[in-house]
């Protein structure tokens, strides 16, 4: 959700996708909610800019009884909160697909111009049911597709994005809020870019004098 859209914060896991007929949503009893402020994807349909959304395990279409971390879970997805992305089925077919889809795609040389890839919860490396080494196995996977990419490897950024942006390791504490609009600040979001034109460079807590 933290990628749909920056007009306001979102409260993570306090609803789920609107559409109780998505794939996986009838894992959930909490409330379904739509939400209609602009997103980053419809900024690139304006723009006609083509992007889909690749999710691990879409295309199981889970019963009510197969639920995260094993099967897709439609909280997961942040597209599908807004109507205005998934009330068209042609549109849907083609932003919404599974991930196996991803790889067929850059074999092709079909690979969208924005691209977002979401495995499932037990590859991930949330602790419980996730493992550090599931969730580096599926970022490695994507990244070598890529770089052993004749028409991507030159041309394709890839960031990796942790579920994490509490700003825990802050060497001081964030404001609540915004002095300008008194709105709460959104989820800052840590990444590692990897590419071909991308430069090295490191950020650490404990950097000192470009050293760690």
């Amino acid at each position: 959700m933290y990628f749909a859209t920056g007009k306001f914060v979102f409260l993570d896991n306090n609803v789920i996708a609107q559409n109780p007929n998505l794939n996986g949503a009838r894992c959930y009893t909490k409330n379904f909610k739509s939400y209609y402020s602009t997103t980053i994807a419809d900024l690139l349909n304006y723009y006609r800019i083509h992007w889909t959304f690749y999710a691990e395990g879409y295309d199981q279409n889970p019963n009510s009884t197969q639920c995260y971390p094993n099967y897709y879970d439609a909280t997961d997805n942040p597209f599908t909160y807004f109507p205005s992305l998934i009330n068209s089925s042609e549109r849907y077919s083609k932003n919404f697909r599974d991930y196996t889809n991803l790889y067929s795609d850059i074999r092709a040389g079909k690979l969208p111009a924005v691209s977002y890839v979401k495995g499932l919860s037990i590859h991930s490396e949330h602790p419980a049911y996730g493992t550090l080494t599931a969730g580096e196995t599926i970022s490695q996977d994507v990244i070598n597709a890529i770089s052993e990419s004749h028409t991507y490897r030159k041309n394709t950024v890839i960031f990796l994005l942790p579920d994490e942006s509490g700003g825990f390791y802050d060497h001081v504490s964030p404001p609540s809020s915004s002095t300008i609009d008194n709105q709460p600040y959104s989820p800052r979001i840590l990444f590692v870019a990897v590419g071909h034109q991308i430069k090295k460079i490191m950020f650490h807590m404990f950097k000192w004098n470009r050293r760690v």
